[in-house]
């Protein structure tokens, strides 16, 4: 018998600590949120402006849905992106269209 609680505690603990980790980490899923290292890349990429120069002025992000809209100022240029899932597009370029 004891060996059996000794190894239901074993259990307890490993499952305890697998729902801590999972759930901790929820918003680290891939479209969960909006990551601002990647919109400036990608930002960077598409206006040849240092991420340096890139600054986020306003945003409206869904979270779970994987949506949402940034305006970015980049050098002396006001961009307007759009996020889909984990990806940023810049409006005029994005592969789905948004009134």
């Amino acid at each position: 018998m004891h060996r059996y609680l000794k190894k239901s505690f074993q259990m307890f603990v490993l499952i305890s600590f697998l729902l801590v980790v999972g759930c901790s980490s929820i918003n680290k899923m891939i479209g969960a949120t909006w990551d601002e290292n990647k919109l400036k890349n990608t930002v960077s990429f598409d206006t040849q402006c240092p991420e340096q120069k890139i600054n986020v002025v306003r945003f409206y992000d869904e979270g779970q849905s994987g949506t949402g809209r940034f305006e970015v100022q980049a050098c002396d240029k006001l961009c307007k992106y759009l996020r889909f899932g984990a990806s940023y597009y810049e409006q005029s370029k994005s592969p789905i269209r948004v009134n």
